[in-house]
């Protein structure tokens, strides 16, 4: 149809490698953030753009620290919840 704008998709589900969230055109929009740490299955999520500036720390799977879930996402970094350090 004219004057429709087509969106595209972008892959989700579950993976075991970022091949399973889409060829290289994804990498820079999704990734395949592991379910937990160390955890050879997750799930394609999609990367964020921006992210708010609200204190809510996790701590991301390679062993920093990140004021909340959306920054360990842009950094394409699996995260869990911390009381406020990582171990």
């Amino acid at each position: 149809m004219r004057g429709e704008m087509t969106r595209n998709v972008l892959p989700s589900g579950p993976c075991t490698s970022q091949s399973d969230c889409g060829d290289q055109s994804y990498a820079e929009l999704v990734f395949c953030m592991p379910t937990s740490c160390g955890a050879a299955a997750g799930v394609c999520t999609a990367i964020p753009n921006a992210c708010p500036m609200l204190s809510d720390p996790v701590c991301g799977c390679d062993g920093q620290r990140y004021p909340n879930a959306c920054f360990a996402e842009h950094a394409r970094v699996g995260w869990h919840v911390t009381d406020g350090g990582c171990p």
